[in-house]
Protein backbone atom coordinates (compact mmCIF):
# COMPACT_ATOMS: atom_id res chain seq x y z
CA UNK A 1 0.00 0.00 0.00
CA UNK A 2 1.06 3.45 -0.26
CA UNK A 3 0.28 6.72 -2.12
CA UNK A 4 1.27 9.25 -4.71
CA UNK A 5 1.13 12.61 -5.00
CA UNK A 6 2.14 13.40 -8.34
CA UNK A 7 4.74 12.66 -11.12
CA UNK A 8 6.06 8.81 -10.32
CA UNK A 9 8.80 7.14 -12.52
CA UNK A 10 9.30 3.45 -12.21
CA UNK A 11 11.60 0.81 -13.37
CA UNK A 12 11.29 -3.03 -12.75
CA UNK A 13 14.06 -5.67 -13.70
CA UNK A 14 12.86 -9.21 -14.29
CA UNK A 15 15.59 -11.25 -12.69
CA UNK A 16 16.37 -13.19 -10.32
CA UNK A 17 19.42 -15.98 -10.19
CA UNK A 18 18.66 -19.87 -9.35
CA UNK A 19 20.42 -18.95 -5.90
CA UNK A 20 17.82 -16.00 -5.22
CA UNK A 21 14.68 -19.07 -4.81
CA UNK A 22 15.72 -19.63 -1.24
CA UNK A 23 14.44 -15.77 -0.55
CA UNK A 24 11.56 -16.23 -2.48
CA UNK A 25 10.83 -19.00 -0.63
CA UNK A 26 11.45 -17.18 2.66
CA UNK A 27 9.32 -14.29 1.73
CA UNK A 28 6.34 -16.37 0.25
CA UNK A 29 6.78 -17.93 4.00
CA UNK A 30 6.27 -14.89 5.74
CA UNK A 31 3.84 -13.53 3.32
CA UNK A 32 1.52 -16.90 4.62
CA UNK A 33 1.79 -15.82 8.28
CA UNK A 34 0.22 -12.63 7.70
CA UNK A 35 -2.32 -14.01 5.07
CA UNK A 36 -0.96 -12.65 1.70
CA UNK A 37 -0.52 -13.85 -1.58
CA UNK A 38 2.80 -13.75 -3.05
CA UNK A 39 3.11 -12.17 -6.27
CA UNK A 40 5.35 -15.00 -7.47
CA UNK A 41 4.84 -18.53 -8.17
CA UNK A 42 8.18 -20.39 -7.05
CA UNK A 43 6.90 -23.68 -8.49
CA UNK A 44 6.33 -22.27 -12.21
CA UNK A 45 9.21 -19.46 -11.36
CA UNK A 46 11.69 -23.38 -10.87
CA UNK A 47 10.37 -24.91 -14.16
CA UNK A 48 10.62 -21.95 -16.00
CA UNK A 49 14.51 -21.74 -15.05
CA UNK A 50 14.49 -26.01 -15.92
CA UNK A 51 13.17 -25.56 -19.25
CA UNK A 52 15.50 -23.18 -20.54
CA UNK A 53 18.86 -25.32 -18.91
CA UNK A 54 22.23 -24.31 -18.05
CA UNK A 55 24.88 -26.12 -16.18
CA UNK A 56 24.71 -29.21 -14.67
CA UNK A 57 25.27 -27.42 -11.58
CA UNK A 58 22.17 -25.16 -11.92
CA UNK A 59 20.27 -27.91 -13.36
CA UNK A 60 20.86 -30.36 -10.02
CA UNK A 61 20.41 -27.12 -8.04
CA UNK A 62 16.46 -26.37 -9.30
CA UNK A 63 15.79 -30.17 -8.71
CA UNK A 64 16.89 -30.14 -5.41
CA UNK A 65 14.63 -26.89 -5.05
CA UNK A 66 11.87 -28.32 -6.47
CA UNK A 67 11.87 -31.40 -4.34
CA UNK A 68 12.17 -29.25 -1.16
CA UNK A 69 9.14 -27.35 -2.45
CA UNK A 70 7.14 -30.91 -3.29
CA UNK A 71 7.98 -32.21 0.16
CA UNK A 72 6.57 -29.02 1.77
CA UNK A 73 3.28 -29.13 -0.30
CA UNK A 74 2.95 -32.87 0.39
CA UNK A 75 3.49 -31.82 4.31
CA UNK A 76 1.07 -29.15 4.36
CA UNK A 77 -1.71 -31.93 2.26
CA UNK A 78 -0.94 -34.52 4.93
CA UNK A 79 -1.38 -31.86 7.71
CA UNK A 80 -4.67 -30.24 6.35
CA UNK A 81 -6.18 -34.21 5.97
CA UNK A 82 -5.29 -34.61 9.62
CA UNK A 83 -7.44 -31.42 10.41
CA UNK A 84 -10.78 -32.90 8.61
CA UNK A 85 -9.85 -31.83 5.08
CA UNK A 86 -11.55 -34.84 2.93
CA UNK A 87 -9.09 -34.01 -0.40
CA UNK A 88 -7.02 -31.82 -2.07
CA UNK A 89 -7.68 -30.84 -6.15
CA UNK A 90 -4.88 -30.02 -8.11
CA UNK A 91 -4.61 -26.80 -9.80
CA UNK A 92 -3.04 -25.93 -12.99
CA UNK A 93 -0.34 -23.11 -13.24
CA UNK A 94 -0.83 -19.57 -14.58
CA UNK A 95 -0.84 -19.53 -18.28
CA UNK A 96 1.86 -16.63 -19.41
Amino acid sequence: GGFNEGFNVAEAVNYAPPTWLPYGLMARNQYARINRKSAIILEELCLIAAERRGSATKMAWIAGFLKELIDEEESRREQAMMHGCKSTQQIGLRSS
